[in-house]
């Protein structure tokens, strides 16, 4: 359901803010990353993507990162 989803997006953005130990933050950033994207919000995904890449510029996860960024810069 679209509501559902904006709605787990939603709580995820803010569940980003809390202070956590940086590998609790870097899954939580990622899951707001990927919440955003099943909404279509390229924007915010992107937002969510270059913060995961200030916390881990390597790994499989700042792949995904990286992917999303080029994603979202060629589909605002």
């Amino acid at each position: 359901d679209e509501k559902d989803g904006k709605r787990a997006a939603n709580l995820a953005a803010y569940f980003s803010n809390c202070k956590l130990q940086t590998k609790h933050s870097v899954l939580v950033i990622r899951t707001a990353m990927k919440a955003c994207l099943d909404i279509k919000n390229y924007l915010t995904a992107s937002n969510f993507a270059r913060r995961l890449l200030d916390l881990s510029s390597s790994g499989p996860m700042a792949d995904q990162a990286k992917q999303v960024v080029q994603f979202a810069d060629k589909n605002p």
